[in-house]
Formats: C-alpha cells, structure tokens, sequence
C-alpha cells in the first residue's frame, strides 16, 4: 500500500501552526465547533525534510504524516498523534514526546537524544529497531521490561532469571523515583 502524501507550503504551513497555537489557548476555557477547526490536522502532510524545530504541535494530528528528515528539535509534540507518521531520520533532539501516539510510525535512524518520551506509544516492530535512543532512555525502556517481566506470572522461572541480570542497570532509570526500585518490587512479590 503506497500512502498519497498532500505537499504543504510553508505559507499553508505558518497558517496552520498560528492557528493551532490559537486554538491551545482557546480550548481551556471553551471549545466551540469552529475553535475546533483551529487544531492543527497535518495528518497525510508531505512535511519531509521540514524545519519545524520549537514548534508547539501538541495534540496535533499527525497521523500518516511523512516528516523523513524532518528537523523536530525541542519540538512541543505532547499528545500528539504520530500514528504511522513516517520518522525516518527525523532530529527529535529534546522534544517533548510525552504522551505521543506513535503505533505503527516509522522510528529508523531517529534521533531521541534527550526527548521526553515518558508515557508515549512506541512502536515495536522493525522500523523502530534503528532508533537512536539515549542512555536515559534505554534505561526507561529495560526498567519497563525488567520490572513487567519479573511481575509477569506467564514468564517462566528462565525468563526472570535472565531479566535479574538487568535489575541493577534497570534500577537507574528515572522512574524508580515514582514506580520503586525493580528489585525491591520483585521481592514482595515472591514473598506475598
């Protein structure tokens, strides 16, 4: 299946970022119909290659949207829907994923250095295998696995033995702080 990408003008482009920008601080008081066309819908967008570095695009809809090579540094992109959004090569340097949809989107050789991908959909399947993830990151995702694997009553006795060996590097995730640590978690499990 080949997915028909509409090109986007910078001109086209500005407006649809000013009104988005009016629509987020609008939608906290009152959403009315017509404040709701103000929402950014730059889904199927041909967006690749695109500076777009800073720009707030929170619960913008960029669904299917092709941002191959597409500059996102420090970009607002918070709850935004990146469902099968092409990310191939994308800079995402320190933006804010936090929240994001990104089932199904395109990850290969994708920058995350220093992006908050906290609470965010990654998808796992091949075209996310290349991504380049940052120490903090990688430690978010093993804390994850590590501590649903050891919790996991259809893992068996092999897999929490290999998944102990990644407790300590699990454990200097961020997440500790909120969720406690993987091995103190594990034990009270196996002594209840």
């Amino acid at each position: 299946m080949t997915i028909k990408y509409s090109k986007v003008d910078k001109e086209e482009l500005n407006r649809i970022l000013e009104k988005h920008k009016k629509w987020h601080k609008l939608r906290y008081y009152f959403e009315k119909e017509e404040e709701k066309e103000l929402k950014a819908d730059l889904s199927y967008a041909d967006l690749s290659g695109v500076d777009l570095s800073g720009v707030d695009l929170r619960d913008a809809n960029l669904s299917h949207t092709n941002l191959k090579n597409a500059d996102l540094r420090g970009a607002n992109l918070a709850s935004a829907n990146l469902a099968s959004a092409n990310l191939q090569n994308a800079k995402l340097n320190g933006a804010r994923l936090f929240g994001a949809k990104l089932e199904g989107a395109v990850l290969e050789n994708a920058d995350l250095e220093g992006a908050n991908i906290d609470f965010t959909c990654l998808p796992l399947w091949r075209a996310s295998l290349s991504a380049d993830f940052d120490s903090r990151q990688l430690k978010q995702l093993i804390y994850h696995v590590v501590k649903a694997g050891l919790h996991s009553k259809n893992a068996t006795e092999e897999d929490k033995a290999e998944l102990s060996k990644l407790i300590e590097y699990a454990n200097q995730s961020h997440l500790v702080e909120d969720y406690g640590d993987v091995q103190e978690e594990h034990k009270s499990r196996i002594q209840d």
